[in-house]
């Protein structure tokens, strides 16, 4: 898919993913960046190190991006093949895999190759 601007992949979520990213921003808004909060996670990899990124789950097709190399939740540069543990997605935009086996079996698996 061609890039695609925050605002645009915002008005493709559900109901409950604008929920997820308006609390999301709203933290974000509260503590300052969550990368930088105490205690919080974020688990961003780049685009080498993206496991997910060829279904799609990926900081370009995320609503929280801001543009090609910056998010609005985090203050850290990010790739549109980047992705976080906060990734909000709109439908349509992952290709789920079904999968037999474990999930780190597959990750580990498809990171090979």
């Amino acid at each position: 898919m061609n890039f695609q601007s925050h605002e645009d992949l915002y008005i493709q979520l559900s109901k409950d993913e604008k929920e997820l990213a308006n609390s999301l921003i709203s933290l974000s808004q509260k503590v300052g960046p969550i990368n930088k909060s105490d205690g919080i996670w974020v688990g961003y990899e780049n685009a080498d190190n993206n496991p997910t990124k060829n279904i799609g789950v990926k900081c370009g097709n995320c609503a929280l991006h801001k543009s090609e190399n910056t998010c609005i939740i985090l203050d850290q540069q990010i790739e549109m093949d980047g992705v976080c543990r906060f990734a909000v997605i709109p439908d349509g935009y992952v290709n789920v895999v079904k999968v037999e086996k474990d999930i780190e079996e597959y990750l580990n698996e498809n990171n090979n190759k």
